[in-house]
């Protein structure tokens, strides 16, 4: 057989040439077990066409033979045999027949021409000799034509076995080669061999092993995508229960815009895998949310079917040949308004690329009004609350530190006192779709004014220190005092002048004691620091 490709030189039993590995259109199974799809294994083998070669011969030969017989046996005798024995004559002529009209007799062994023609002359001379018996004669011819019969039958048995033993034993020898040459990762010289062995395989279970090499190696080089898919849907035209190839053969249609031959596919697997195969989605990645319009933010979820690794890209460009492509590793989360035009693709461990998948979401979100915050910015010298209202279906996030609230900042709980200094808050709602709303934006300025004035407390401290006969600065006694003004403290809902009062005695004894002085009527406590980083106050003479 020569390769209609390549013109190389092939076995008539090959399914695949050698050289360029061209699928030879006229090849069928060798064997004689029945596959569900003929075409789509390997052809008839030599036997077989010698078979019809034969069975040709002998039916050309036929009429010819006839008029022999006929014409040598129109006389006396063979008018003499027909009234004697009518029924046998019929039967024996018909068998002998087929066995003189046989040309490969000679060829298997079972009687020389000489011979033939011998028993050709006395069979039809048997008139002129009294002693023959026809119905004996006809039935020695039926013996003969039946052992003729089993001699070819046995025969052409015996040559098919000879020949499956061989090319098993070739099978054998290319598939433990292109084993070899699989393990030490030489795929190309193993494809070779596993196709070798493929083009000897004399029965279903060699097919499948062969099969299943030539495709893994195929799948492994790349660049081989048509031979895949014919070797698969010929795995399936023999074993039709393995899913794994409906599954592999699905991803090739996918991958190759054979898309019209998935459902036909999944129509004629066994009833137990059509749900599990309807719902496969190959290695081609597949998005969580339907292209279309959403009103909300939505986060992105890519999956596929098979372990693989995905890519993708947000801004539309195309994620096989982007140099800024992204690897999934989580949601893809849309939070703004606006198009997003989504393109992905899937690498396999062998480095095999899917086709590319592109999906375009549209992104209008419900507007959620800002929060309205009182009161507005700007300096204020007395005590305030800072409150934030919004939507009743909405939660009000803040800041204080400059940033811009996320649904993790402080929620708001209620009003907020308004702390002495400079001060700015951001707030923000957000709904139960997560829709944000705007950024609400208050800067504040808190110098309270107090009735009574430092340098007023400060000497109604000293009134009150001297009140407890403590005499201070330069006294006669020669004992000193220094006051520091540490700062305005709120204690209970009101403020005090936190002062620090240092005595100094004559024998150099030192002593230190904090007071709170009332902002509003200089009334004088001691103070006292917790670990909770507050003041607590008590009575001046409660020392």
């Amino acid at each position: 057989m020569i390769c209609p490709k390549c013109g190389n030189e092939c076995d008539d039993n090959q399914m695949f040439c050698n050289a360029c590995g061209t699928k030879l259109k006229n090849f069928v199974p060798t064997d004689q077990e029945e596959i569900v799809v003929p075409d789509r294994t390997r052809p008839t083998s030599n036997i077989h066409r010698e078979e019809s070669r034969t069975a040709a011969i002998n039916t050309g030969n036929k009429g010819k033979n006839d008029n022999v017989l006929n014409k040598e046996n129109k006389g006396k005798n063979d008018n003499a045999l027909n009234k004697e024995n009518k029924k046998p004559k019929k039967n024996s002529r018909r068998l002998e027949s087929e066995l003189l009209d046989n040309d490969n007799i000679t060829d298997a062994g079972f009687a020389s021409k000489k011979t033939k023609a011998k028993y050709k002359n006395d069979k039809y001379n048997v008139s002129s000799n009294k002693n023959v018996n026809p119905k004996k004669s006809g039935k020695n011819v039926a013996i003969v034509a039946l052992i003729a019969i089993v001699a070819v039958v046995a025969t052409v048995a015996i040559t098919i076995s000879i020949k499956k033993a061989s090319m098993t034993k070739k099978f054998n020898q290319y598939y433990n080669n292109g084993t070899v040459y699989y393990n030490q990762q030489n795929y190309k010289d193993a494809r070779t061999q596993f196709y070798t062995a493929s083009n000897n395989a004399v029965n279903n279970e060699q097919r499948v092993k062969s099969y299943v090499m030539v495709y893994k190696v195929d799948s492994i080089i790349g660049g081989y995508e048509k031979e895949e898919i014919e070797f698969l849907e010929a795995l399936i035209a023999i074993d039709n229960s393995n899913i794994d190839y409906y599954k592999e053969l699905i991803v090739l249609y996918q991958n190759n815009d054979m898309n019209s031959k998935i459902e036909p596919l999944i129509a004629g697997a066994p009833s137990n895998m059509k749900e599990e195969l309807t719902n496969y989605n190959g290695t081609i990645p597949v998005a969580n949310y339907k292209e279309g319009v959403y009103r909300n933010p939505i986060n992105v979820e890519l999956s596929s079917s098979n372990d693989v690794t995905i890519y993708y890209t947000t801004d539309g460009s195309n994620a096989i040949e982007s140099e800024t492509k992204t690897e999934y590793s989580s949601p893809i989360k849309l939070k703004k308004e606006g198009i997003y035009t989504i393109r992905a693709y899937s690498v396999d461990k062998n480095g095999k690329a899917s086709k590319e998948m592109t999906i375009k979401y549209t992104l209008e979100f419900i507007k959620v009004d800002a929060p309205i915050i009182k009161p507005d910015s700007g300096k204020y010298t007395s005590d305030q609350k800072i409150e934030a209202t919004a939507a009743s279906d909405t939660i009000i996030y803040y800041t204080t530190d400059g940033t811009t609230p996320t649904t993790k900042s402080k929620k708001y709980k209620g009003a907020i006192d308004m702390p002495k200094g400079d001060s700015i808050y951001y707030f923000i709602a957000v709904n139960a779709e997560g829709v944000v709303s705007d950024v609400t934006t208050r800067v504040y300025n808190f110098t309270p004014e107090y009735s009574k004035t430092y340098d007023e407390a400060l000497e109604s401290l000293k009134r009150s220190i001297g009140g407890m006969d403590i005499i201070f600065n330069d006294n006669d006694d020669g004992d000193i005092y220094n006051f520091e003004y540490k700062e305005i403290a709120e204690i209970s809902d009101k403020y005090y002048y936190i002062i620090s009062c240092e005595m100094t005695t004559k024998k150099n004894k030192t002593k230190s004691t904090t007071y709170a002085v009332s902002c509003d009527d200089a009334i004088c406590y001691k103070a006292s620091y917790g670990s909770d980083g507050n003041y607590s106050i008590s009575t001046s003479n409660d020392d």
